[in-house]
């Protein structure tokens, strides 16, 4: 559960900004999943026959749940960046063998070619590793409920 005491109005101000930004859809999902979360917690605990302890049992269990939720998120996100991380790693040195390249003298015409070339592919390699974690990423904040909350500690 948020405790909204902790967060302060600064943060709060930053992350409706960024609500409205290019893809800040994805932030407002991730509000109103967090509060679908929060009803569905609250009707349960408005059923009629509910005794003390089976309130206190569904509170416990809620918090769990919610920890659990974000836990998982934080090492999900870790994997992930992990994951990519090989990725970043052959970006990096294709970029260093094209730097060290154009500043050789070509042995012959063709590996000027063979450079020029290889630019094309060294950027489709970058733009793709960075939307293949982007859409990986809005995916797994799409699978948690404490999502919002998660976000909320970055802004």
């Amino acid at each position: 559960m948020l405790d909204i005491d902790r967060v302060s109005l600064r943060s709060l101000i930053e992350f409706r900004k960024r609500e409205y930004v290019e893809g800040g859809h994805t932030l407002r999902d991730l509000r109103h999943r967090y509060v679908e979360h929060i009803e569905k917690h609250v009707k349960e605990l408005t059923y009629p026959k509910l005794t003390k302890s089976e309130v206190k049992d569904l509170e416990h269990q809620f918090s769990q749940e919610s920890e659990d939720d974000l836990s998982a998120l934080q090492q999900e996100l870790g994997d992930l960046k992990a994951e990519l991380k090989g990725d970043i790693i052959v970006t990096i040195l294709s970029t260093a063998a094209k730097i060290a390249t154009s500043l050789m003298e070509p042995v012959h015409h063709l590996a000027g070619v063979i450079t020029h070339a290889g630019e094309a592919v060294h950027l489709g390699g970058t733009v793709s590793s960075r939307n293949k974690f982007l859409t990986a990423r809005a995916k797994l904040l799409r699978d948690h409920p404490m999502a919002f909350v998660y976000e909320l500690g970055r802004a």
